[in-house]
């Protein structure tokens, strides 16, 4: 049985039990409000408070949302102090070096950000080299013995969870994460022993472990919340989220919930096979979560936004 077949038995199985729900457009609520996806430079509230994590150093980011200077560690942290900060952490397929499609800040910052509005705690980006699809860096990946871009990936995830362990790890203020694939698994890993817990973690098209996750969201007290595509044709191949195939959060546990969307409902003449970056179905409808306009009102209501 596929991945996706294992998701949607599993998702209609447990509906009873409210851990699970299932996004359909006579359902939603819905919002006249579009996302805007792409942007030139980054306004000077959110490019003051963003930052790159790059070959163990901490890089400031400039108006044109390319890494600027050299920043020390008690610089982000004292940029990222804000209480109710939400911090962002992308997946694979970007580098913050690029001055295009690309660069996380912006693209898919922008949005995140127009899906998360203005009414709650300041936004921060995080950038992180997550490997370009490109000829080069698939060699790359094969002189360090991986047979892809993904393999690449996850090793470089791993130093991007260990440096941002550091800036987390110790925070006392009060924070929220939203996450979009491997990125999920990058924070989890950074506050899994933080000294504050995130008050929320919302994770879009997750490839991390949900199972242990879900303990670990039960253990130290965080609200979750999972969501992803009902045919997301990434996930079963990733490292991590492959794994837990036919996952869905244990009946009467009140601190993980999932949301699996059915993007059909929503985008019934869209290609799902694309790499158009205008195309919210590209690749698969990995990030189809992170751009459909009808979920924000479950998003804003989640993190407790307006």
């Amino acid at each position: 049985m596929d991945g996706r077949r294992c998701l949607g038995i599993a998702a209609l199985a447990t509906i009873a039990s409210c851990a699970v729900s299932v996004s359909h457009r006579t359902v939603d609520a819905g919002t006249t409000e579009r996302v805007q996806k792409l942007a030139e430079t980054l306004p000077e509230p959110i490019r003051a408070r963003s930052f790159d994590l790059h070959d163990d150093i901490f890089w400031s980011v400039g108006s044109n949302a390319l890494p600027a200077a050299e920043i020390s560690l008690v610089e982000v942290q004292a940029q990222t102090d804000a209480p109710g900060a939400v911090f962002l952490i992308h997946g694979t397929m970007y580098d913050p070096r690029d001055p295009g499609l690309g660069n996380p800040h912006l693209t898919l910052y922008v949005a995140l950000r127009s899906m998360l509005g203005d009414g709650g705690g300041p936004i921060v980006g995080t950038g992180w080299n997550s490997v370009l699809f490109t000829p080069g860096n698939l060699l790359t990946a094969w002189r360090n013995g991986d047979a892809t871009w993904y393999g690449l990936a996850t090793r470089r995830a791993a130093k991007a969870a260990q440096q941002l362990r550091r800036v987390l790890g110790s925070r006392r203020s009060r924070y929220s994460v939203v996450c979009h694939s491997i990125g999920c698994h990058i924070a989890w890993q950074a506050v899994v022993n933080a000294e504050t817990p995130p008050d929320r973690f919302l994770m879009l098209s997750p490839d991390t472990d949900y199972t242990a996750l879900q303990d670990w969201s039960q253990r130290r007290g965080v609200d979750v919340l999972h969501v992803t595509a009902a045919e997301d044709a990434v996930l079963p191949f990733s490292r991590f989220a492959r794994r837990n195939r036919g996952f869905a959060p244990r009946p009467g546990q009140d601190r993980y919930r999932m949301h699996v969307v059915d993007v059909d409902e929503y985008l019934p003449h869209s290609r799902r096979i694309s790499f158009e970056y205008t195309n919210p179905r590209r690749f698969g409808d990995h990030m189809a979560v992170t751009e459909l306009p009808h979920l924000i009102p479950l998003y804003r209501a989640f993190l407790g936004r307006k």
